[in-house]
């Protein structure tokens, strides 16, 4: 009776041993706790740094696509068309990008779902219109792939600023106010260094109204000028498609303009911008890709831009 009973206590003071107190359950969890919150930045930055990767491929695309339909063509596709100078934001209304499609393998979007012959913005082309094209999207812009295009009314032309954090609550009203929808972009065509509404027929980049920009006439070089850059959703979307009249910016949307370095506090949704930290991804007119920092001198900058400017 006295062994059993003693075999007992120790087989009960043997799983008392073997069991953890509060007290250093406690401290596991801190210590898991700690190497999480170790880890989250690490996974964090390998997570931006693929979508980086990802950002920079679509760019390459884009380059192979221009250098593409330049051997094919003869000259780059015009940053968008209308049959009315007069008219900037006239009909057809197709941008770079649009004529681009063939080039990144897109050949049956744009000649089998588009109606060429009538504008972009027409609803014969609503679906093809809302069709995304990936190489267009950077991943690290969260925002949605289809998204609403505003009606115009008069105001801004691009000049929404990123530094303004009310946008105030009558642009906000306007912006409820959509008029079509169609597949958003993240990369605009350079326009050059002028803001695009002063002159939307002479930039004096290699996008503008009805261009046909050739090579040989980027006398600035071309692996020193800049062809296409980043643009984040922050301020609106903008769209490979086309210009379409009567939407808020809508030339803006397509072209963009290095009048402020990218993500510039006092910049406009015109200007260049990303999601990326430090700066945003530029293509020049050889195809390669260089990510240009935020604090680029400006002059630089707006030199990179021009294809002439010497």
């Amino acid at each position: 009776m006295n062994c059993t009973l003693l075999q007992r206590d120790c087989i009960t003071r043997a799983r008392r041993a073997r069991a953890f107190t509060l007290v250093e359950l406690l401290v596991v969890v801190a210590i898991i706790a700690m190497l999480v919150l170790l880890l989250l930045p690490a996974i964090s930055a390998a997570r931006e740094a693929a979508r980086v990767s990802g950002c920079k491929n679509n760019l390459r695309q884009l380059g192979i696509a221009i250098n593409g339909i330049h051997t094919a063509r003869g000259r780059l596709p015009a940053g968008w068309e209308s049959d009315e100078p007069a008219h900037p934001d006239g009909e057809p209304g197709w941008a770079w990008g649009y004529h681009l499609l063939p080039f990144l393998e897109e050949q049956h979007l744009q000649r089998g779902e588009f109606q060429e012959h009538l504008p972009a913005g027409d609803p014969a082309n609503d679906s093809a219109r809302e069709t995304y094209v990936g190489a267009f999207l950077c991943p690290s812009d969260f925002s949605d792939a289809i998204v609403g295009l505003p009606e115009g009314h008069g105001h801004d032309h691009g000049h929404i600023m990123l530094d303004d954090d009310d946008h105030d609550d009558d642009h906000d009203h306007e912006e409820e106010e959509i008029l079509l929808h169609a597949a958003r972009s993240n990369y605009a065509g350079v326009f050059g260094t002028e803001e695009v509404h002063d002159d939307p027929a002479n930039g004096d980049g290699v996008f503008f109204l009805n261009s046909g920009v050739r090579f040989k006439q980027i006398s600035d070089g071309l692996s020193k000028t800049i062809v296409v850059g980043e643009r984040s959703s922050r301020l609106g979307p903008s769209v490979w498609v086309g210009v379409i009249e009567d939407v808020e910016a809508n030339m803006e949307r397509v072209v963009g303009s290095a009048d402020h370095p990218p993500n510039a506090p006092d910049g406009h949704f015109e200007d260049f911008s990303s999601h990326h930290p430090g700066g945003a991804h530029f293509l020049t007119a050889d195809g390669a890709v260089f990510f240009l920092s935020d604090d680029i001198n400006a002059e630089v900058y707006k030199a990179m831009a021009t294809r002439s400017g010497g």
